[in-house]
């Protein structure tokens, strides 16, 4: 999803006993920051790093499996 080059729709909110407007574009480009934010997320906590024997490890040296320690073991591969 991006938006239409020069294509500027404003769509109205009202907050607060005031009307605010916004453009099309900016509403896109949030939904594209959070999808963005999901599959990182999604990539990060189901991943070779954070499977149940992985897990186990991590548990008998004291680690957490959390988003992190995927971060960081991809990191050093």
């Amino acid at each position: 999803m991006t938006p239409i080059p020069y294509f500027d729709l404003y769509i109205p909110s009202k907050v607060a006993d005031e009307t605010i407007y916004f453009l099309l574009s900016e509403y896109l480009n949030a939904l594209m920051i959070l999808r963005l934010f999901l599959i990182l997320r999604v990539v990060f906590n189901y991943s070779v790093y954070t499977d149940t024997y992985t897990k186990k490890l991590c548990q008998q040296y004291g680690f957490k499996t959390d988003m992190m320690f995927a971060f960081k073991s991809r990191l050093m591969n």
